[in-house]
């Protein structure tokens, strides 16, 4: 089920960009199409959806641990050797509850810094689609029990990859949205790699030039 709610964000996101872009091309006649830019800079709200679960002991119970659906949010700069070749580095924050056999026994933040290697299939202004490996330094924040009391967070090295896709609103403003998936595990006190595998897909403003 959070696949599919994960993905279909995705799928909305990208249509209401694509049913924007011919009317932004139609209407632009101040840049030139062909030349996209050299450094970005964007803001973007950020869905995370875990697709992983792990089971996990917890007061001489064991059960699953899997951390919710939220909402948080991205930044990043991007930067192009070529019209065709590029570099992202972003930094994501969202909180996340955390749940034991369905049940919430916390909270913890879920905060990535990843850098993705870019390669742009249409690397135009107003449409630059691209796709790129991606690396992340996790870090996961101390896992805040309802009860109180406290799970300290650990960190991880994640893989995984990116799908990107901007809509030019001139020659230094676009509508920019992305999906990534990691390959991350999160450590909390005595829970030690559980899956998370989180999916996210951002939809945000960006500024190019």
């Amino acid at each position: 089920m959070r696949r599919v709610m994960a993905i279909g964000v995705l799928l909305a996101a990208t249509a209401a960009i694509g049913i924007a872009a011919p009317a932004v091309a139609d209407n632009d006649d101040q840049y030139d199409q062909d030349q996209p830019y050299h450094t970005k800079i964007f803001l973007a709200a950020a869905y995370v959806s875990p697709l992983s679960k792990s089971d996990q002991d917890f007061d001489g119970v064991r059960d699953s641990v899997e951390a919710t659906e939220e909402l948080g949010w991205e930044a990043g700069i991007a930067g192009r050797w070529n019209p065709l070749l590029g570099f992202e580095l972003s930094y994501l924050r969202a909180t996340q509850d955390v749940d034991f056999g369905g049940t919430k026994i916390g909270k913890a933040d879920f905060e990535p810094i990843s850098a993705t290697l870019e390669f742009h299939i249409v690397p135009t202004q107003v449409v630059d689609f691209w796709v790129g490996p991606t690396v992340s330094w996790v870090h996961w924040g101390d896992l805040k029990l309802v009860d109180g009391e406290i799970k300290k967070g650990g960190t991880d090295t994640a893989y995984g990859a990116t799908v990107g896709l901007d809509i030019g609103l001139g020659p230094n403003f676009a509508i920019t949205g992305a999906v990534r998936y990691l390959n991350a595990k999160a450590d909390w006190g005595d829970f030690k790699d559980a899956k998370v595998d989180p999916l996210f897909a951002r939809l945000g403003v960006a500024v190019r030039f």
